[in-house]
């Protein structure tokens, strides 16, 4: 019945309002089990009165165990949790990222089980989480006595009706509790798994409830122990939804390249050299593990420690010194500790970072590195005392020490103050490792700035992004990252300033107010009487936006509220970025949001100003609801957008200037020219009468001053504009962090076209641009939008054409700069461009006329050329003068040993390039996948099998023939190889 009710609770939470019949057959399930489930389940399902009944999950108001806590409401994720928990019989394992609240729904569970008179002993792996757990509880239910077992306490059941208990003690003794019914919430629960803590499972327990951050061990325990004990794995909360609920900071990303001394890469080379010989002789030899590196590491230990497996034990000894010579060589790389040192200014207080090393010399090393440039920093490490440990961790709380650099320290089971900036010096392939270390940093932070991540790479290693690194970490990472960079050491320093420049900051708040500990979400708590005006001032702002739905103008907001009281708050930035603002027309537009990123809330400005510039001044209602009904405006009320439109055209604005054309108005006051406000791009914008003349990045902003996003918006808008007035059609790739469009010409022909936007200087890129294989979108033209001009040009290229002049240019790079690597910013010149000028006829929208063509803008001459790039501009140019307009028919083949093969599995379509000699299968695009471009297998039916695995969910098998060639032939990868 448990099973049925889980299936119940989903199919109503996408169905609401349905009849039993209506959820019996999509189930196929009997109507009469169906009935009795929703009967029996009061507590999750309630019907209307009417007379055919239609059944819904019950709202969240109405949930009991939501309200069980006193004074405190569940976040909707942990409600849900909790809704599934009851579901399934109360039992099961919430897996929620550190930072969201798992706590919590442990809390809730354990004051609805005293609401019914049943006892509650709470399981956790360290003395510190009992400590923790005692100062929560105490302070969320008060009155309630609360027995400990550990740390010297010798309480039990018999004694106390509420238990904390280390799982060592827990499973020393036996928990009696005679005969009443008992639930068990266990902490951490994946360390329940080991063989002696497992003991302290009983089976006494009615009623069984795991927390964890990821719910992952290195053995098979999670199957064989955990799962028969505690029941199914109920999604909690993951880094996308923590972010969606408003409950995390965004991320930025970073992840920089440095290089090996020619010492470091020949050891590192030895050492790899001595791993590859000894695997290959555990694998051919002692059938070890060949397919998955996790077994085959957990089989190489357990050679180790054996004393009876003879020849066996010494060739894995000799592979685990080998790995450790190899990892140590990587995370003591000296040019790590030297960008370390570079950084360091940027890390000084009151901001605090944590660095993650991989090794105690390491971990010395990184806090030598960060105080010799003045960084009040320190190591942590396991040989620290108790009490040594408390000392360092209230002085980081306080800001005394400023840096905190570990090896594992930090990872897990201990409660570590927030801070806003991690540094990967060492790779991990453990998930449990990685999201550990992302929840010591990705954090409610009240201050609403993002936090930073930055992981340091050698180039070229094992631990390199682009070799497959980091790959879980990266996966989680981007779904909630605004912004994602990789960078060489050269330009890592300039991207870092730009992120963490102390004056272009808020400062954070050292001394935090007092939380609900492990509830990990403040309640409300009346902030320093010196800071109570500025947090009035906060609120008085968002109430005010949340009355007009989310959307005002400056005038309306000036007044509700003093206009310098309005400048002085917004300039503070304590409204963490939860404001936009935008010129359209003749108002300054604001929206604020606090479940919605930055980024939509700029999509939602963009979309208003196109409505305004497409509708102008007087619309009618049929013609305003059509414009907005597909916008995230679509649930603000006709009359709010009509008080909106009358805002933007005071003045008799009929019709404002076309989306591509920026306003780089000036005002002028007393014959002086005064700065205004910046737009979109980074252009000028003409502010209303009284609005702010400069509001900074952080805090309030006006959209898209940051850096890019706003820019590939307007680039976005723009290109589509163009492409829709020449009979073509264009819409966004959504699954991308990259800007890119999918485009139907007028001749019925689909690409798919990579944007890049400039309002001066280059073009950014990355030097990676030169691999197709690494673009996710699998991108067969690039279109260049140059707004440094009016009207705006438009340069189109082939993708071959673009990466092979991008390949060149970096060849002649590495030559120019021996011993760097192919990774980090490449800069666009126009010039490299040129040839793509009006080349529409590449999108199937026709060959350019002189006429369509906008004026030529002469440029600065470019400066002297080496002879490579003229030879390559010659070519090129030679090529255009070649190039047949007619389509060209698609082949697979690719040199003359391998093929484009495609794979279509459940509506994906997944590409990769096969070598016909050895079936090396590289995968060169994955929507949704991404972490697999890239990587190579050894077959196709490997790379089948991980690509179909991974969109089930589950192990499937893979064949050859689940591949076709990537051309118009319709033939099997089987066929052509046989």
């Amino acid at each position: 019945m448990e099973m049925l009710a889980t299936r119940v609770l989903d199919h109503l939470r996408g169905s609401p309002l349905s009849t039993v019949e209506q959820i019996a057959v999509p189930l196929r399930e009997s109507v009469e089990d169906v009935e009795r489930c929703l009967f029996d389940r009061s507590e999750l399902f309630d019907h209307d009165s009417g007379s055919s009944r239609r059944w819904q999950v019950i709202a969240r108001e109405e949930f009991a165990l939501a309200h069980t806590i006193p004074g405190f409401d569940l976040r909707p994720w942990q409600s849900d949790a909790l809704q599934d928990w009851v579901a399934c019989g109360r039992r099961g394992v919430v897996e929620a990222v550190t930072g969201t609240g798992k706590t919590a729904v442990g809390i809730a569970a354990i004051a609805d089980a005293r609401s019914r008179g049943i006892l509650s002993v709470i399981l956790v792996p360290s003395i510190a989480l009992m400590k923790q757990w005692h100062d929560v509880l105490t302070r969320t239910l008060p009155g309630v006595r609360i027995g400990r077992l550990g740390d010297g306490y010798t309480n039990t059941l018999k004694t106390h009706r509420l238990l904390i208990a280390t799982v060592q003690s827990a499973s020393r003794t036996t928990l009696a509790h005679d005969g009443n019914e008992c639930l068990v919430v266990a902490d951490e629960v994946h360390r329940c798994g080991a063989a002696t803590f497992a003991r302290a499972l009983s089976a006494t327990f009615t009623e069984r409830l795991g927390l964890t951050a990821t719910y992952e061990r290195t053995d098979d325990s999670i199957d064989t122990v955990l799962k028969p004990y505690f029941g199914p794995t109920i999604d909690g909360c993951d880094y996308a939804r923590g972010y969606r609920e408003g409950i995390l900071a965004p991320v930025r990303l970073a992840t920089i390249g440095v290089s090996f001394t020619d010492s470091e890469q020949a050891r590192y080379d030895v050492a790899t050299k001595e791993m590859k010989s000894a695997r290959s002789s555990l694998v051919s030899k002692y059938g070890l593990s060949e397919s998955s590196f996790g077994d085959f590491m957990v089989q190489v230990q357990h050679l180790v420690g054996d004393s009876s497996a003879g020849p066996a034990k010494w060739i894995a000894r000799k592979y685990m010194k080998a790995f450790t010579s190899r990892r140590a060589v990587m995370a003591e790389s000296d040019a790590k500790l030297g960008l370390v040192r570079e950084i360091g200014h940027l890390l000084k207080g009151p901001m605090r970072s944590i660095v993650f090393a991989q090794t105690v010399d390491a971990s010395n090393r990184a806090a030598n590195a960060l105080k010799s440039a003045g960084v009040e920093a320190i190591a942590m490490s396991s040989g620290m005392s108790t009490n040594d440990r408390h000392r360092v961790m209230d002085h980081f709380k306080s800001g005394r020490i400023a840096a905190l650099a570990t090896p594992k320290l930090l990872d897990e089971g201990i409660d570590v103050p927030e801070a806003e900036v991690g540094i990967v010096l060492a790779a991990s392939r453990s998930r449990l490792q990685m999201i550990q270390r992302m929840g010591r940093i990705i954090r409610p932070k009240k201050d609403g700035m993002p936090a930073t991540f930055v992981i340091v790479y050698v180039s070229g290693t094992t631990e390199d992004p682009f070799e497959g690194a980091h790959d879980t970490f990266l996966e989680q990472v981007e779904k909630v990252a605004e912004t994602t960079e990789d960078v060489d050491a050269e330009h890592a320093v300039a991207l870092l300033s730009k992120w963490l420049d102390p004056a272009l900051r808020p400062v954070p708040s050292i001394e935090k107010p007092e939380l609900v500990v492990g509830v990990e979400a403040a309640p409300s708590v009346a902030p320093a009487a010196a800071d109570s005006a500025k947090y009035a001032g906060v609120d008085s702002i968002l109430a005010i936006f949340d009355a007009c739905s989310g959307v005002l103008t400056w005038n309306e907001l000036r007044e509700e509220l003093p206009e310098n009281g309005i400048e002085q708050v917004l300039l503070t930035s304590d409204l963490g970025g939860r404001i936009n603002w935008m010129p359209i027309g003749t108002a300054l537009i604001g929206v604020s949001s606090a479940k919605d990123r930055r980024s939509e809330r700029v999509e939602m400005l963009i979309a208003l100003r196109q409505a305004f510039n497409e509708l102008g001044a007087n619309p009618t209602d049929h013609a305003l609801s059509d414009a907005v009904v597909a916008t995230r405006l679509a649930d603000v009320t006709m009359k709010r957008i009509r008080e909106l439109w009358a805002a933007m055209a005071a003045g008799g604005l009929e019709k404002s200037t076309q989306p591509g054309d920026l306003d780089t108005a000036r005002t002028k006051s007393a014959g002086s020219e005064t700065s205004a406000s910046v737009g979109i791009a980074g252009t000028a914008i003409r502010p209303e009468q009284g609005s702010p003349h400069s509001v900074p990045d952080n805090g309030s902003e006006v959209a898209g001053t940051s850096a890019a996003a706003g820019l590939n918006e307007l680039a976005i808008t723009e290109f589509s504009r163009i492409v829709e007035s020449k009979g073509g059609s264009a819409y966004r790739i959504d699954r991308s962090r990259r800007s890119a469009m999918v485009v139907r010409g007028n001749d019925g022909s689909r690409h798919i076209t990579r944007i890049k936007a400039r309002t001066g200087g280059d073009w950014q890129g990355q030097k990676s641009d030169e691999n197709r294989a690494l673009d996710d979108t699998g991108a067969d033209t690039w279109a260049f939008l140059d707004f440094s001009v009016t009207p705006v040009k438009v340069y189109i290229l082939e993708a071959n054409d673009f990466a092979g002049g991008v390949r060149a240019e970096v060849d002649d790079w590495i030559r120019r700069n021996p011993g760097r690597t192919r990774t980090g910013h490449h800069a666009i010149r126009t010039e490299a461009v040129s040839r793509g000028e009006n080349r529409w006829d590449l999108l199937g929208l026709g060959r350019s006329s002189p006429m369509e063509s906008p004026s030529p803008v002469h440029a600065p001459r470019p400066g002297p050329r080496s002879q490579q790039d003229r030879k390559r501009a010659s070519g090129l140019q030679k090529l255009d003068v070649q190039r047949s307009p007619e389509p060209r028919r698609v082949s697979a083949r690719i040199g003359t040993s391998q093929v484009r093969v495609v794979l279509d599995h459940f509506g994906h379509r997944v590409k990769a390039v096969v070598d016909t000699i050895n079936l090396a299968t590289t995968i060169t695009k994955f929507p949704g996948g991404e972490v697999l471009v890239g990587k190579t297998f050894r077959n196709p039916a490997a790379a089948a099998a991980t690509v179909k695995s991974r969109l089930e969910d589950d192990q499937v098998f893979g064949a050859v023939k689940d591949w076709k060639l990537d051309d118009d032939s319709n033939v099997g990868l089987e066929t052509m190889l046989s």
